[in-house]
């Protein structure tokens, strides 16, 4: 077992040189119209939450042997997010790129888990933004 305090001090390097965009977590709501239906909306979290992306390659759409085909980015988050924060297929990410201060809407499409544990990847696909 690793002692907590390793764990502590990889996660805030991964973070820090690795994780250096940042990133909130949208999620659908259903609103109801008052005319019997319902209208969709996409609710913003509180939380910035540090991340990073990248353009993929059909190699790297099967993850987890789940095949994203309409993925097109993958995103990392830490593994451990602020409490009450989850992050599921079907929410979105708002990205801002640190360098450029771009930002991107990505609908999740799958979640998996990096094999050091310190990320949790997700294979996204791009809905939209500055780019």
């Amino acid at each position: 077992m690793v002692a907590p305090r390793f764990l502590t001090y990889g996660q805030n390097n991964i973070t820090k040189y690795v994780l250096s965009d940042s990133c909130h977590i949208v999620t659908r709501t259903d609103v109801p119209d008052g005319a019997g239906g319902i209208t969709q909306t996409w609710v913003t979290g509180p939380d910035t939450i540090p991340c990073s992306y990248m353009f993929i390659t059909g190699d790297e759409l099967i993850q987890a042997q789940q095949l994203a085909p309409d993925a097109t980015y993958n995103v990392n988050l830490p593994a451990v997010l602020p409490t009450g924060v989850s992050i599921t297929a079907n929410k979105r990410l708002v990205v801002t790129d640190h360098l450029s201060g771009e930002q991107m809407t990505f609908e999740v499409k799958v979640v998996t888990r990096a094999s050091a544990a310190f990320t949790t990847e997700l294979l996204c696909k791009f809905i939209g933004g500055d780019q």
